[in-house]
């Protein structure tokens, strides 16, 4: 792929094992120093939060061309790990299956491609670092004809009242059809109905939804039936699918710019 260029950001996948770990290093920051997540000694030692998918996936990365983090040598602030559907299929299948049936959802769309460990730098939060990882995405997914997007969006924590406006109002108004079984497991299944809908405040809604699902609304994503309690991760997860021809103009003219590049 091309590289998704600005005067501080660079978006391109890695280039080498160097990069993947310095991926991996920002995800245990994020994921684990921030949010509890757990992870092996051996991980913990080395500073990593890495798993058996990621030999099999692309690692799209955020570069600030502007600054080297002092520690870890890396100027990397933001990732997303893919895995694309043919790939899934003669490897270990995807990540998210673990946790939502995927069965019907990617039989009916065969180019489809998983979006796992999203994660930007907490100082890079609200700026406009998000914005060129979903160009970056836009143009491996154009570049692949992908059809369907997929993977989860996590609050972070596992007690499901405090984001129980945010869950209601995802169950209420982004429901993925139900033709497409698109269903957490019943080993961490919630019911995302939390809210009396008498009482359900949009605003308050909005407010507990982190940034990265915000991003994935906004490209017209939809959710799975039930969220999913990862104690692992300390957080809990919304299944989303995004078929690519839905997403919305904006979105849209955005990701023809980042192709014609």
């Amino acid at each position: 792929m091309h590289k998704t260029n600005s005067d501080q950001f660079e978006v391109r996948l890695t280039i080498n094992n160097a990069e993947v770990l310095a991926a991996q290093k920002l995800r245990y920051k994020v994921f684990v120093k921030e949010f509890g997540a757990k992870v092996s000694k051996e991980h913990e030692a080395q500073l990593v939060e890495r798993d058996k998918f990621d030999p099999y996936c692309d690692h799209l990365v955020l570069i600030d061309k502007r600054a080297k983090n002092r520690l870890s040598g890396s100027n990397i602030v933001g990732t997303m790990r893919l895995m694309e559907s043919r790939v899934a299929h003669r490897a270990l299948g995807f990540y998210s299956a673990t946790e939502y049936d995927l069965d019907k959802l990617t039989t009916e769309h065969k180019k489809s491609l998983e979006i796992g460990r999203a994660c930007v730098d907490i100082k890079y939060r609200g700026s406009l670092a998000i914005h060129f990882l979903w160009l970056g995405l836009a143009e491996y997914s154009i570049k692949r004809e992908i059809v369907l997007l997929f993977g989860v969006a996590s609050f972070h924590g596992t007690n499901a009242s405090k984001f129980g406006s945010a869950l209601t109002l995802l169950k209420q108004k982004f429901s993925a059809p139900e033709r497409l079984k698109f269903r957490a497991k019943e080993s961490g299944y919630i019911d995302m109905n939390i809210i009396p809908l008498d009482l359900l405040n949009h605003k308050i809604a909005m407010d507990q939804m982190p940034g990265l699902l915000k991003a994935y609304l906004r490209m017209g994503a939809r959710v799975s039936d039930g969220a999913f309690v990862d104690n692992k991760f300390n957080t809990i997860d919304v299944g989303l699918m995004i078929k690519t021809n839905s997403m919305n103009s904006k979105y849209k003219e955005l990701y023809s710019g980042s192709k014609k590049k």
